[in-house]
């Protein structure tokens, strides 16, 4: 726009001194022209005038408006059921049994040995005498033996076993609330304000020809600095509210199928070590002491020895199978049906239009009044 302002007041300029006559052109009222000369003055010089005109301009502006937008609502349904379930419940139960066992006894018996005593007698004559001597023998002896033996028996024990329970658990549920937010959003605000602009004009300016005396108006172009009003759009930032759904999960108490391991009482066959007491014979080799009969004279005293019977009392442990009753406690898992009441919450999306606030730009036409250059002629100078 300034460098359309500028140009065309030069563009004008250009026009006119084009268009100034000759200053021969002025003497033809005098006959100093020549025949072949065209009839009639010179046209009149151009001169530039500034003509105010209104004009229609566009300016932005931010508008809201109101549009419908469809979106989806989660909206819960909750259904309640009753049903019936088999718990199995640990009981501690009293049981009483009997066992067999081998208790060691000593028992008082009586018996009657026979010994050989030796007594001394003093003697003169030749006799027989007794010798104790010490002889290696073989003998076969009955004992008692505890031996291992491995025997199959059934025993009773509580075996983990996995069952599937249903469980309350604490779960987190979608939750959609409608919460108001802030946030920042950027007004323009329009002001006018008036600036300086350096602008040239063509001014008129009397001039007199050198050759005829004739005086005549010129244009020359003159820069003037002018205030012109404009319009500043500035942006003011400013919060502003904004209402939106927000998921805030909350807890739910649900029923949940789990793995539990309960303890089942089982019986099954196993094979021990069991320790039996077992009569056998065996061979020893024992030292033995016999008595040998010599004769030879001698006076000494002798020991004579007289075989003579006793009795002995003496204690003896025996085994001895007996039975005692025993009484002890067994976790026995007992079959219970209960009713309850489960909850199953179900979630539907349905489907609603809301309104919501939409900024656009718009171009909005006004009315403004600027200067324009017209050129307009000259007047003609006085005879």
């Amino acid at each position: 726009m300034k460098r359309l302002m500028i140009a065309t007041p030069l563009v004008a300029l250009a026009v006119l001194l084009l268009s100034t006559p000759d200053a021969s052109a002025f003497g033809r009222r005098k006959k100093h022209c020549a025949e072949d000369c065209a009839p009639g003055c010179a046209p009149a010089p151009m001169n530039v005038t500034w003509v105010e005109q209104t004009v229609t301009a566009y300016r932005t502006e931010w508008r809201t408006r109101q549009v419908p937008v469809e979106i989806s609502r989660p909206v819960q349904r909750v259904e309640v059921k009753k049903e019936q379930r088999t718990v199995v419940v640990p009981t501690w139960v009293t049981e009483k049994s009997t066992v067999t066992e081998v208790v060691p006894t000593w028992v008082t018996e009586r018996s009657t040995v026979t010994e050989v005593v030796p007594t001394w007698v003093t003697e003169k004559r030749t006799e027989r005498v007794v010798v104790p001597t010490w002889v290696r023998e073989k003998q076969t002896i009955t004992e008692v033996v505890p031996t291992w033996v491995k025997e199959k028996q059934t025993v009773r024990e509580v075996v983990p076993t996995v069952v599937k329970e249903k469980v309350n658990q604490t779960v987190w549920q979608a939750n959609w609330v409608k919460e108001t937010h802030y946030r920042n959003v950027c007004r323009p605000v329009t002001s006018v304000v008036n600036r300086p602009v350096v602008r040239c004009r063509m001014v008129s300016v009397a001039c007199v020809d050198p050759c005829t005396g004739c005086a005549y108006t010129s244009c020359r172009p003159e820069t003037y600095v002018e205030n012109v009003p404009c319009t500043v759009v500035n942006y003011v930032t400013e919060q502003q509210p904004v209402e939106v759904t927000v998921n805030r999960p909350r807890a739910v108490q649900q029923q949940v199928e789990v793995s539990v391991c309960r303890y089942v009482t089982q019986e099954r066959p196993v094979e021990v070590n069991v320790c039996r007491h077992v009569t056998q014979s065996r061979p020893v080799e024992v030292m033995v002491c016999k008595h040998v009969t010599q004769e030879r004279p001698v006076e000494y005293r002798v020991c004579k020895h007289v075989t003579q019977q006793r009795p002995v009392e003496q204690r003896v442990c025996k085994y001895v199978t007996q039975q005692r009753p025993v009484e002890y406690k067994v976790c026995k898992h007992v079959s219970k049906t209960e009713d309850v009441n489960v909850s199953y919450v179900h979630t539907d999306w349905k489907k609603e239009k809301v309104m919501r606030t939409e900024h656009y730009c718009e171009r909005v036409p006004y009315q403004t009044t600027v200067r324009v250059p017209v050129c307009v002629p000259t007047p003609p100078c006085a005879y």
